[in-house]
């Protein structure tokens, strides 16, 4: 499984990040908001362990991994998660495609180039692209949890 991104939190002042480690898998597929996903990572929270969390289904929205470790760091001696989320296929993706703005056509381009080509590495590339210019435009028009 490609990781389109980790993030890693280790609170040195604290035992645990030598300890167990701990690994889940969260299928954010049905979860709306980030909220709604900080919760499920929270739910994994084990003081003396280090848990590696893996996100992974279909998402909307694309997620900022850093919001989701800042919202529940305190709960963790060390925590590591994982995106193997996609976003390609969904309904935001496809509305942005079709706008007449600069966002638009980078969206537009991107998925064009990814549906041409037949290398998965490259998609990922595509992909990756795509959550950082969102992310960047969600920034840009104060969007961003």
């Amino acid at each position: 499984m490609n990781y389109l991104d980790c993030v890693r939190y280790a609170d040195d002042s604290r035992d645990g990040g030598d300890g167990e480690c701990l690994r889940q898998r969260i299928d954010v597929s049905a979860m709306v908001d980030s909220a709604a996903i900080c919760a499920a990572v929270s739910a994994c929270a084990d003081q003396s362990a280090r848990v590696l969390v893996e996100l992974y289904g279909s998402i909307e929205r694309p997620l900022c991994l850093r919001s989701i470790v800042d919202c529940c760091r305190e709960r963790f001696s060390y925590l590591e998660i994982c995106d193997c989320t996609s976003l390609l296929g969904s309904n935001y993706v496809r509305v942005l495609a079709q706008e007449n703005t600069v966002r638009g056509l980078l969206v537009k381009k991107l998925l064009h180039l990814c549906a041409e080509s037949s290398d998965r590495e490259q998609c990922v590339i595509y992909e990756l692209a795509l959550r950082e210019l969102l992310l960047r435009f969600a920034e840009v028009d104060g969007d961003i949890s």
